[in-house]
């Protein structure tokens, strides 16, 4: 008995010593494993963090190109807009003026009556030179009126008023553009 005893004693502490062999080397295996698995993780993804790095840098490159860009096309857009305000690109030499009241003119059946066209006095001559004969074969009358900015006028007739003036126009248009912030 004294023998199967010291068997079993050395068969347990064989068991035991493997068990603890087993347990110190399936930890320390593990731990070689995870530290081995996020290097070579880390490895495979350099290329994809170098990539979106990129990325990152193109995409503030192309803001930073924005911010040189928005002004000049808000400038530009300023721009069309005053032109769309006038009707034509140059307001100087009056044939903005002249174009705007051709157009009246053409809307003639709107007005049945004696209509009267008012202009800026400094339009007055160039107006009256240009379009002198057409407004009188439609009956129109030509008045110089201070109040209105040059490049711009006023229709007045029996059945109401028609204001191209160039206040009116840009207020009209920035109404459109923010209604309810006038």
């Amino acid at each position: 008995m004294r023998e199967q005893t010291m068997r079993q004693a050395r068969e347990a502490g064989f068991a035991e010593g493997r068990q603890q062999g087993y347990d110190a080397g399936y930890q320390e295996g593990l731990t070689a494993g995870t530290q081995q698995g996020t290097q070579e993780a880390l490895l495979q993804q350099q290329p994809m963090i170098e990539h979106m790095q990129q990325l990152v840098s193109s995409f503030q490159q192309t803001l930073d190109a924005m911010d040189s860009a928005i002004p000049a096309r808000l400038t530009q857009l300023a721009l069309t807009v005053a032109k769309q305000i006038i009707g034509q690109a140059s307001l100087c030499d009056g044939t903005a003026l002249q174009h705007q009241i051709q157009q009246l003119i053409q809307q003639e059946p709107l007005f049945s009556g004696k209509a009267q066209l008012r202009v800026n006095p400094s339009d007055l001559e160039r107006v009256e030179a240009a379009l002198g004969p057409t407004l009188e074969q439609h009956g129109w009358r030509l008045l110089a009126d201070g109040q209105l900015h040059p490049g711009g006028c006023k229709v007045s007739a029996e059945e109401g008023d028609l204001d191209a003036s160039l206040a009116t126009r840009w207020h009209e248009l920035c109404r459109l553009a923010a209604p309810g912030e006038l």
